[in-house]
């Protein structure tokens, strides 16, 4: 039946009564819940402030292992080296997962080349070295090949070299990884395969680069000696 038009229309629900039953509601459900949300906010309280710890935690670890390698190497330019390498030890230990752990271990594998311990030069730059990414992973990697190289590991070495010069990051790497993979050849005695890597090299170079004039000259020994070794 339809409504008389004089019919009183029902009221629309006022935006204010709705807040308010909105508010009582979100009260009766703390008061429902209150434990488990004190518990939320602990937890996130104790999230926050551990973060807060360690970041600072992390932030003066850095500090102190930057500091410690800088005396570190104020004891490497007095010229003592087995104190520096003992000192290195001590600072690995410490720091080494920092980023100046990292150069540590680059400084102390230079240190034991230089004292003639190629072993113990692989071994500190082993980890570091494998990964090619990584912005010191190259320079680790090519004090490998060093260490093999010292050693007279001509093939370890040449192999070392020529990883380096196909997956480094960076093509300054790439090119002179070449180049050392070339003179490794030329200590082997093949020095046709030198002259092959040399010329691989100064294709990759820039023509501007100051390491052309160098490589020229020992493509130019190279070949010299491929063609005597031919002739012989």
């Amino acid at each position: 039946m339809a409504k008389h038009p004089n019919a009183p229309h029902r009221a629309a629900e006022d935006p204010d009564d709705r807040f308010v039953a909105g508010v009582m509601a979100g009260g009766d459900w703390f008061k429902r819940n209150s434990r488990t949300v004190t518990i939320a906010a602990i937890a996130l309280f104790i999230l926050v402030a551990g973060s807060l710890y360690w970041i600072r935690y992390q932030r003066a670890l850095r500090e102190a292992a930057s500091a410690e390698l800088s005396a570190i190497r104020q004891t490497i330019a007095t010229g003592n080296t087995p104190l520096a390498l003992r000192d290195l030890s001590a600072f690995l230990e410490s720091f080494s997962d920092t980023p100046s752990g990292r150069d540590g271990s680059l400084m102390m594998a230079q240190l034991l080349l230089l004292e003639g311990r190629n072993e113990e030069a692989l071994d500190a730059v082993y980890e570091l070295s494998r990964d090619l990414n990584d912005p010191l992973g190259a320079s680790a990697a090519r004090l490998a090949a060093a260490a093999h190289e010292q050693a007279e590991r001509w093939e370890e070495a040449e192999a070392e070299y020529l990883r380096i010069s196909t997956d480094a990051a960076r093509r300054f790497e790439r090119n002179r990884a070449l180049a050392d993979a070339g003179r490794v050849r030329m200590q082997r005695g093949d020095a046709a395969g030198a002259a092959e890597l040399y010329r691989r090299a100064l294709d990759a170079f820039p023509e501007n680069d100051p390491q052309v004039p160098l490589l020229r000259l020992r493509l130019g020994e190279a070949q010299a000696e491929a063609q005597a070794q031919a002739g012989a």
